[in-house]
């Protein structure tokens, strides 16, 4: 009988194959590639060695995107790619479903390795996806439960999880883990989440948990291991139980390898984890590459072909403290597809700006990097002004010293919503819910019940970033429609792209431009 045996995963590879960062064409010492080579090297050294990755496998990369949105009933290159590693399962991550489950049943199809959550549930109440893997090995058996942060309703379109029910990960860990300890040697949970907290970086904390690894081994005995996600860390850490938690980072940067260990005569192992990071030293698989040699080319001309010129540089100026350019660029176009009232937008990149000159398709990946779509909500005035206080809690008092108001450290860049279609002030010295000053619209000042229509991304329609008002809003239209493709449409169609700020918001004690 065989004492050891070697788990090798990956996680949240997000799209990312080559050593070159797709978006910026600089060096990256990441890339799916480079796992493939530090995979060999440890098969190397442990030839039954079982590989797994953790999911968020698809969304992230042009190259990625567009095999998904494009041509979705054909394998997509992460999926061939992983095919080629030997990969034994993965578990579905919550970018899995930004396409929808039409794309999910052909990851399914083309996947030589079984997709895994235990705790997604199909329309009979059983489980849509393999909840266990199994694998029994020099006489030793170990079964691997797989989970999903359960907050995927939270972020996506209603159409692409439809029929689905995401069940709390402990409540089904507590159910599955005690079966599994009857009949393994070692009992595994591969976790597409991370320890705690939100990461959509709201304040609201939403249940079920998104992030729930820790309550996880607090509550539910007999696990002797969780691979982590979701969150992009490394991590490595005993839970008071002896739970072993491991984490191996995202895009690439790292392959974790966990290994469990029976001395004579015990019934649980022991285990030892080993962080094998990528570093630009290491050469990627050729192999790997060239999987994904035809869809990059395809692709190629799109991102590096000129759309349209940019009349003047598309900067950040001021960002989180006053409108900019990039800010209004979004702004334009959600106004323009939605005719709404309003528009609520944010910087996702707080580095990412558009130069004077030539505009590529690969500067709108740059600039708009998630996938999502326009919806219309309508709300009343007070509830915009009660939106707006929610995102006054950015600021966590006033200016001091010479230096603008502090930021929050819990609200994200790309949480931290701004307005257009109205005027306002914030001043962060005030109490928090009564710090928007001047609410006018198109100059006016409008009566509380006064109804508005609002232009948001679904992900915020949907209850990403937990804005209370937005709860009370009504939903006029899921357009379905791409947000980054719109963006697109409207920059090729201006040609001459003009840096237009809109200017109608401020908080004071910020600098003003030019200062």
């Amino acid at each position: 009988m065989s004492d050891r045996l070697t788990l090798l995963f990956s996680s949240d590879l997000h799209g990312r194959v080559g050593p070159v960062d797709p978006l910026s064409g600089q060096p990256t010492a990441g890339g799916v590639a480079r796992v493939a080579t530090l995979l060999r090297e440890a098969r190397r050294r442990e030839p039954t060695a079982l590989y797994l990755d953790l999911g968020d496998l698809v969304q992230g990369t042009p190259l990625s995107t567009l095999a998904a949105r494009e041509r979705p009933e054909q394998p997509h290159p992460l999926v061939r790619i992983l095919n080629s590693m030997g990969c034994r399962g993965m578990v579905v991550g919550n970018h899995e479903f930004n396409f929808g489950l039409p794309f999910v049943e052909a990851m399914r199809q083309a996947a030589d390795f079984p997709l895994l959550a235990a705790n997604v549930l199909g329309p009979r109440g059983e489980p849509y996806f393999d909840p266990v893997l199994r694998f029994r090995q020099g006489g030793r058996t170990i079964a691997i439960l797989a989970l999903t942060t359960p907050q995927v309703p939270r972020w996506e379109e209603p159409w692409n999880i439809e029929g689905l029910t995401f069940r709390d990960a402990v409540e089904t860990a507590r159910e599955w883990v005690p079966k599994l300890r009857a009949e393994a040697d070692a009992v595994v949970v591969a976790a597409h989440m991370g320890w705690d907290g939100v990461t959509d970086g709201g304040f609201e904390t939403p249940l079920p948990p998104e992030n729930d690894v820790g309550r996880l081994v607090r509550e539910v005995d007999g696990i002797d291991a969780v691979l982590m996600a979701h969150t992009h860390r490394f991590d490595e850490q005993r839970a008071a139980n002896g739970t072993h938690v491991v984490q191996a980072g995202s895009g690439g940067l790292g392959l974790g390898e966990l290994t469990f260990e029976w001395a004579p005569g015990a019934a649980r192992p022991e285990t030892r984890y080993q962080l094998r990071r990528a570093a630009p030293y290491i050469a990627p698989a050729a192999d790997v590459l060239e999987l994904a040699r035809e869809a990059t080319e395809r692709i190629r001309p799109r991102l590096e072909g000129v759309i349209a010129h940019a009349s003047g540089p598309f900067t950040l100026d001021g960002l989180r403290y006053r409108d900019n350019a990039i800010l209004s660029l979004f702004h334009r176009v959600q106004q323009k597809a939605s005719r709404a009232d309003l528009s609520s937008a944010v910087v996702f990149r707080g580095r990412e700006e558009l130069a004077a000159g030539p505009i590529r398709g690969v500067d709108l990946f740059r600039i708009y990097p998630f996938e999502n779509d326009l919806t219309i909500l309508e709300l009343s005035a007070d509830d915009v002004r009660a939106y707006l206080e929610e995102t006054a809690l950015a600021y966590t008092g006033p200016a001091q010293n010479g230096s603008p108001p502090p930021l929050h450290p819990m609200l994200s860049l790309y949480n931290h919503d701004m307005l257009a279609g109205c005027e306002y002030l914030i001043d962060p010295g005030k109490p928090a819910g009564t710090r928007v000053e001047s609410l006018t619209f198109g100059g006016e000042t409008l009566p509380g019940a006064e109804r508005l229509t609002l232009a948001v991304t679904s992900y915020r329609a949907q209850g990403g970033g937990g804005y209370q008002a937005l709860k009370r809003a009504r939903v006029v239209e899921r357009t379905g429609r791409d947000l980054r493709s719109l963006l697109v449409d409207f920059v090729r169609e201006a040609q001459v792209l003009e840096p237009i700020v809109f200017n109608n918001w401020r908080v004071r004690g910020a600098p003003d431009p030019g200062e």
